[in-house]
């Protein structure tokens, strides 16, 4: 998750931004990483349901 939030973060000191400026620049969200953990949830949780060890 670091490396999704680095690049805001260097960004920022480069332009010698504001914190209201840092706050104004876009967020994504989900993230890519994000994305892959929705199925890995789900999937875990069905298998904790039927017994099955992950």
């Amino acid at each position: 998750m670091g490396g999704e939030l680095i690049h805001e973060i260097v960004t920022a000191m480069a332009k010698r931004m504001t914190v209201a400026e840092l706050a104004n620049m876009p967020h994504y969200h989900p993230t890519l990483a994000e994305i892959w953990t929705y199925p890995a949830d789900d999937l875990a949780e069905k298998s904790s349901t039927k017994g099955i060890r992950s």
